[in-house]
């Protein structure tokens, strides 16, 4: 039995979306907020403040601490997947989960990493000029490289694939993840290529508010999805 847990990656300054978003109703959902705190994590309702950086260039390390706290909060032991979302330019609804979970797990059970929306490789420089006072801000990635699921249009993780991550970092991790990472993506498909994990394509009923993303998906598809009764 699918159980996902849809895990919503905001900022303090987007706060003002937090409403709209919690309004949907959806269940086991979770907003995701950096800052600066004396635990590595707090969960207050369905908002998990995080101890790292709030920031752009902050995300690698945000991603790492949402995935290490997941496994430590008991309220979400019974988690089998997890829904990677933006807060301002990805479309989530309830019913939306509800059929991913109701008719998803032929395709869950069976892949560890799917995406929506798959990149043969990063280029890069999208990031440069984002992210003042980091080292990144002029710099270009020319790090190791891979096919990863673009999370502008949403990916889904496996707990399998939750706890490579968590093994790969944890909170205690953060100098080494700015270091070496800007791109959050990017990141998590480089953990996966390690344990020969690459991401699946396949369209599970997220939307996107850019064309770029939202173009790419046929009308019957997006059709056959949305009819499917709940």
């Amino acid at each position: 039995m699918i159980k996902l847990l849809t895990l919503v990656i905001s900022c303090e300054k987007n706060r003002n979306l937090w409403k709209d978003i919690l309004d949907k109703k959806i269940d086991k959902l979770m907003i995701v907020c950096g800052g600066r705190f004396t635990t590595d994590f707090s969960l207050r309702g369905n908002i998990l403040f995080l101890n790292c950086r709030d920031t752009y260039d902050g995300l690698p390390e945000k991603i790492i601490c949402a995935h290490n706290a997941i496994s430590k909060i008991e309220r979400f032991s019974e988690i089998t997947h997890i829904l990677k979302v933006d807060d301002h330019d990805t479309i989530v609804t309830n019913e939306c989960i509800k059929r991913i979970e109701k008719y998803g797990e032929p395709l869950l059970s069976k892949n560890h990493y799917i995406g929506q929306h798959i990149y043969s490789r990063c280029i890069g420089g999208h990031h440069i000029d984002r992210c003042p006072n980091s080292r990144w801000n002029k710099r270009l990635y020319e790090g190791d490289n891979a096919s990863y699921a673009s999370g502008g249009f949403s990916y889904i993780l496996d707990r399998f694939a939750s706890q490579k991550i968590i093994a790969e970092y944890s909170a205690l991790d953060l100098k080494r993840i700015r270091e070496k990472h800007i791109y959050e993506d990017l990141m998590v498909a480089l953990i996966m290529k390690k344990h020969n994990i690459i991401p699946t394509k396949a369209y599970y009923g997220i939307e996107s508010t850019d064309p770029l993303y939202r173009d790419k998906v046929p009308i019957s598809i997006r059709t056959a999805f949305n009819n499917m009764p709940l």
